[in-house]
């Protein structure tokens, strides 16, 4: 009897075996497939297109995300989102028109118009906010520098 088992090892093998060949892609299909959720985009690069991703895009809201290493189907993304977000300058240094020093707190508010055209331009959604930062802090010296301190103070709204 139990020579009758071990001979019927090496066959039970080769079935564990091809069992897990068999299950291997659709692991690697469960373990990679990426839904995206609502109010943000995910733009995915690969060597050949740009597709975005996501609820009402042209790809759907769907993708595989292979690692970028792996040949030929390798990606990379980026994720954007495509609801408002915010900028806070708080505590920032301004000069009027005869350089007096003030401290305003400015809050801006953005939204990604075109994700395709800002993933080429944009490695990271961190860095499209620090670049933002910059502009930002340059428009409010610019509009701040130019008109004097008491009219800034009384026309709050406009500069708004």
């Amino acid at each position: 009897m139990l020579e009758t088992l071990v001979g019927y090892l090496p066959i039970a093998l080769v079935g564990m075996v091809g069992i897990f060949v068999a299950l291997t892609p659709l692991r690697l299909m469960v373990k990679y497939r990426v839904v995206v959720p609502t109010n943000v985009v995910h733009i995915v690069q690969s060597k050949k297109s740009t597709i975005s991703y996501g609820t009402g895009q042209e790809g759907g809201n769907v993708y595989y995300k292979w690692p970028a290493h792996w040949p030929i189907i390798g990606v990379t993304t980026i994720e954007f989102p495509v609801s408002n977000f915010d900028l806070t300058l708080d505590n920032y240094d301004a000069y009027d028109v005869d350089r007096v020093p003030f401290l305003v707190h400015v809050v801006s508010f953005f939204r990604i118009k075109d994700t395709n055209k800002a993933a080429k331009l944009i490695s990271t959604f961190v860095q499209l906010k620090e670049q933002l930062m910059y502009i930002t802090q340059g428009a409010v010296r610019k509009v701040l520098a130019s008109h004097d301190i008491n009219k800034i103070m009384l026309d709050r709204a406009t500069f708004g």
